[in-house]
């Protein structure tokens, strides 16, 4: 299902590359809003918790959680340099980015999707902390099952689709190459 932050996006991204006749900097702005709002973000005063370091395992306490105080002001976000949108290659950039960015903790696979067929946000390679020789995968692997029950048809898939029978992580799928 689609959320309306994610709508926005869409629809300033359509706008943005000419596909259809809207603001695509008006959609933009929505769509940041939209997610403010969604997370509860106001202009002014927000207050913050964070789970303490060491708590005593009862996580419904609010004695377990530091509280923040973070002033923040939409519209200083909305002008910065980095956000701002622009009619240009940097613009669709920002669309994407912030489009990626409403997905944090509400869209499940979404943003990683996202990422895999746009490219963005740009993520430096070589991270730790991934498990893959600090790449990002690109697909997930073939379940031990197949593998087991029906290895000649999936090493023929792999050869169909990579000209190779190594199931691996950074293989392209068709629809991302």
């Amino acid at each position: 299902m689609q959320g309306y932050a994610e709508q926005c996006f869409n629809i300033a991204e359509a706008a943005h590359r000419g596909w259809i006749t809207a603001s695509a900097s008006s959609y933009y702005t929505q769509g940041i809003q939209a997610v403010h709002s969604w997370y509860g973000i106001v202009s002014g005063a927000n207050t913050v918790y964070f789970l303490k370091t060491s708590f005593d395992g009862d996580l419904t306490k609010m004695s377990n959680y530091d509280e923040y105080t973070v002033n923040f002001d939409q519209s200083v976000y909305l002008a910065s340099p980095a956000v701002a949108y622009s009619n240009d290659a940097a613009g669709l950039n920002k669309i994407l980015t912030q489009r990626y960015l409403a997905f944090f903790q509400n869209g499940g696979w979404e943003g990683y999707f996202q990422w895999r067929n746009t490219g963005v946000p740009a993520f430096n390679e070589g991270g730790s902390g991934t498990g893959n020789d600090g790449k990002i995968p690109m697909r997930f692997l073939y379940p031990t099952s197949e593998v087991t029950n029906n290895s000649e048809a999936m090493n023929e898939a792999l050869q169909r689709q990579f000209n190779t029978t190594v199931d691996d992580l950074d293989h392209k799928m068709w629809i991302i190459k």
